[in-house]
């Protein structure tokens, strides 16, 4: 059957990876299998600091079954992981090399390589491996590091303040100074992380013959993985290849460059034999990148009708013990997106980016954007109750105005300026109002807290970004058998990937979306790519498809144009040929043309074959927006928060497959409420992680989930920066969550005169808060 090109857009197709992976043909690390294969382990520091006295393997290297222990006398000197994104000059002590030698800095941090012929022995040899460390003082606490006196994580860099970073647009200060309303608080975010379903793992193999080197498993951004890897191994980048693998999950953390992205392929080289480590859980909450920990000491001054004036902000950001691949991103993109999607004239921010001993920092679903709009919407609240005003009013005030687009918020990401692009922030707005029945609320609430129920509503408003660039790669080809191909940079991590760029070329080609097949995350057969990241896939990679489809359509059209002797514009190409406009019968299909592109009966000044790259340079960020709207009840006695109703609304500009949007949308939720209500990476003073374990971090579940979920995909307000109008959606269902809930939260207790000022709102936290209040109030 076949539909017009703007008719696939838009469609509820049916995943096209689901089939694969719902049969169990899909292949995860796990899953794959060389002849000779290896099994590797990682043993980890178990000090948060200190100076390696002694390091000695040969207890491990004689355990049975051990085939080799590397430790850092073998590794010998590598250089340093550099930064991927947000990357600054003069910090290389702060980078972290693959396997530390001299000192330990972090719990978890890599010591030694342990290679066996199974799992099971190897990780029987970890505790053969004896170490000797002179203890340091730790510093665990982003303020306290850079007090002074405080212990150095570094000491050749000597500080602990990594980076320093300013936003500004007019005069922040003298206009609070003025401001005839001020509200002052101190907000903080607790540390957490990403927690995929399936942890990391790696496959590497060595062929000696042709010297190419094939890992397996590096699925993010497989080409700057691949360029950094041969750096470090000193390899020619040619001979190495990076390949995609299904993954359980990616969240941001999953596919950096980390330690063993470098260890396990070094293994397979040196032993000759294939190598493969597994990550397991405990592993994965100490040396996976965790996110979001950071205190904001911030200000709003308003008139007294609410109109807001001026917003200051002061941010400590808890970086770990090193700067990964990440760079300084997350705490540049929360004081960029920090005014969010009001119009706020006077801004200020001053962000101190700290050294701690723990596990270094990254990013991880919305980053920077939820930290930084659980402040902006909690201190909205903390304005209206000043004012005596509703929050729902108090933010309609002040939501910038469509007329106002594209509007420039005055701040920065990575030295880029934040230019909203397009949008209808208050037509977004007023649609989660209508759909949380938010007055009829209102007045139920009165009733039910004269019963005795806690029940509040909160709003969360945000802006999200997407589209990070600068550019990403397609090629369109038709092979000989008259079958489309689409290769693109991009790698899949469970975001429908393969079904929505089918979708996006299926119109300029001609063919149903299941004709295509989407070749991805293959550094052999894809030359170029910028991985998938920070929203990117559609709005970049979907663009590039688009050109390299659309540029095929009219390579296939101008080469049937003598053979059917029509001009290129009485020709169409549908159903799989190219045909007379009006006249299906008279044509050629793609087969046929794919035999008149060869090199021998090819035209002259046409090259051979039906191949036709792209790249699609992004001018700027596309930045998508909504309102997310929560209803929660508490129970006082046990601090238990449920939350009964929740609302979204998203303007993502086209939703190519809105099915996979809302699946997006919902799964961001459930990591956003986890963060909101449940999980804390929580440290002593030592530095030692007390909660490195699922019974220990607790995630959602479905019971966590709201009872109802409403949500309204708007596309009101398409992108001019791309050729379909796209934003991303990878992120907006997650960013929005902590302020709601939160929000909700403080309403239902209100009557109680409690405040909320810190994240997660466990139920020992709410119950302290209840508890304390009740002994003031006596």
């Amino acid at each position: 059957m076949n539909k017009l090109h703007s008719e696939w857009l838009g469609q509820r197709l049916p995943r096209k990876e689901d089939q694969r992976l719902l049969t169990g043909s899909g292949k995860f690390v796990g899953d794959l299998s060389l002849p000779n294969m290896l099994a590797a382990t990682v043993y980890r520091s178990p000090h948060a600091h200190g100076r390696i006295v002694s390091l000695d393997l040969t207890r491990a290297r004689q355990q049975r079954g051990v085939v080799a222990v590397f430790g850092p006398q073998e590794i010998g000197a590598v250089g340093a992981i550099p930064m991927r994104m947000s990357p600054r000059n003069g910090l290389d002590e702060c980078l972290q090399r693959p396997i530390a030698t001299g000192k330990v800095h972090y719990v978890g941090e890599p010591l030694a390589l342990v290679v066996a012929c199974d799992r099971y022995r190897a990780e029987d040899a970890l505790e053969a491996i004896d170490i000797d460390v002179e203890p340091l003082p730790v510093v665990t606490d982003a303020r306290a590091a850079l007090q002074p006196g405080a212990p150095i994580v570094h000491e050749k860099f000597g500080t602990n303040l990594a980076e320093r970073l300013i936003m500004n647009k007019g005069d922040a200060g003298r206009a609070l100074a003025t401001a005839p309303v001020r509200v002052r608080k101190r907000l903080r975010i607790q540390r957490h992380t990403g927690v995929p379903l399936e942890t990391r793992g790696l496959l590497a193999a060595y062929d000696v013959g042709t010297r190419t080197l094939t890992m397996w498993g590096a699925t993010k951004v497989p080409h700057f993985n691949r360029s950094v890897l041969a750096r470090l191994l000193g390899h020619p980048e040619h001979l190495v290849q990076l390949v995609e693998t299904e993954v359980g999950g990616g969240f941001g953390v999953r596919g950096e460059f980390y330690p063993e992205d470098f260890l396990v392929p070094w293994a397979a080289m040196r032993l000759g034999r294939p190598v493969r480590w597994i990550e397991d859980r405990c592993e994965h909450f100490v040396a996976t990148n965790h996110s979001r920990e950071q205190w904001h000491d911030v200000e709003i001054g308003a008139t007294s009708d609410g109109r807001i004036i001026a917003i200051t902000d002061t941010i400590h950001v808890d970086m770990g013990a090193y700067i990964r691949t990440h760079g300084f991103v997350v705490p540049d993109r929360t004081a960029a997106m920090l005014p969010g999607p009001y119009d706020i004239e006077h801004y200020h921010a001053e962000v101190l980016c700290a050294l701690t001993n723990k596990t270094p920092t990254g990013t991880y679903r919305g980053p920077g954007r939820y930290e930084g709009t659980f402040v902006r919407e909690r201190m909205i609240d903390v304005l209206a109750a000043r004012l005596k005003l509703d929050p729902a009013e108090l933010r309609r005030r002040n939501l910038v105005a469509s007329d106002a687009m594209p509007y420039d918020v005055g701040s920065t990401a990575d030295t880029d300026p934040v230019i909203y692009d397009s949008g209808d922030f208050r037509s977004a707005f007023d649609a989660a109002i209508e759909m949380s029945e938010y007055d009829m609320f209102r007045q139920e609430q009165a009733i039910e807290r004269s019963n005795g129920r806690l029940i509040g509503i909160g709003i969360g408003c945000l802006v999200e970004k997407s589209g990070t660039g600068p550019w990403e790669y397609a090629r369109a080809e038709v092979d000989n058998s008259g079958h489309a191909l689409v290769f693109t940079g991009l790698t899949c991590l469970g975001q429908g990937l393969e079904t929505t760029l089918s979708q996006i070329a299926a119109g300029p080609l001609g063919v149903h979306p299941d004709a295509i097949s989407i070749i991805h995350g293959d550094t052999a057969r894809i030359p170029f790519g910028g991985g998938t990241c920070g929203s990117r896939g559609a709005v970049v990679g979907g663009s590039a498809v688009h050109q390299a489809a659309s540029g095929l359509r009219d390579k296939l059209l101008s080469l049937a144009s003598p053979q059917l002797e029509r001009p290129v514009e009485h020709l169409v190409l549908q159903n799989g040929r190219v045909q007379v406009r009006g006249v299906p019968e008279v044509g050629l299909t793609l087969r046929e043309l794919a035999l008149l592109a060869g090199p021998v009966r090819v035209p002259d000044g046409m090259a051979p074959g039906l191949s036709v790259e792209a790249f699609f340079k992004a001018p700027m960020r596309a930045y998508p927006y909504g309102t997310h709207i929560a209803v929660v009840e508490v129970d006082a006695g046990t601090g238990a928060v449920r939350v009964l109703r929740y609302v979204m609304t998203c303007d993502i500009g086209r939703a190519i497959n809105p099915m996979i949007v809302e699946g997006q949308l919902i799964g961001g939720l459930a990591q956003g409420l986890g963060g909101a209500l449940l999980e804390d990476l929580v440290y002593d003073e030592g530095g030692q992680l007390l909660t490195g374990t699922l019974a220990d971090y607790l995630l959602p579940s479905a019971a966590e989930m709201p009872v109802s979920i409403k949500l309204r995909l708007l596309e009101e307000a398409p992108s001019p920066l791309n050729p379909l109008g796209l934003k991303g959606a990878g992120e907006t269902g997650c960013t929005g969550a902590g302020a709601a809930i939160a929000n909700a939260v403080a309403d239902a207790l209100s009557p109680l005169g409690i405040d909320i000022g810190e994240l997660p709102l466990t139920p020992d936290r709410v119950r302290t808060l209840v508890r304390k209040a009740r002994a003031v109030s006596s």
